[in-house]
């Protein structure tokens, strides 16, 4: 009995530790993702042309930049 105590024991670190990792993660994506929306905020509007966007579409470029990173990441 007590070898299935360890082993819930292992299995719960196991997982706070995962869980941890997520936080992690998901807190340094918000980071980076607010830090690129205020450098592209930042330039001119001729500046944001350039690269092809519009100032209300940098979001959602952010946005799609990093799901497409992600998905490559992640091996699809």
């Amino acid at each position: 009995m007590s070898a299935l105590t360890v082993t819930t024991g292992r299995h719960r670190d196991s997982s706070l530790s995962t869980l941890a990792l997520r936080l992690l993660e998901f807190l340094h994506a918000k980071i980076s993702r607010r830090q690129a929306i205020e450098e592209l905020e930042k330039l001119s509007d001729h500046d944001l042309q350039d690269v092809g966007l519009e100032r209300r579409d940098i979001a959602a470029a952010i946005d799609g930049e990093m799901n497409r990173i992600s998905l490559r990441t992640l091996g699809r």
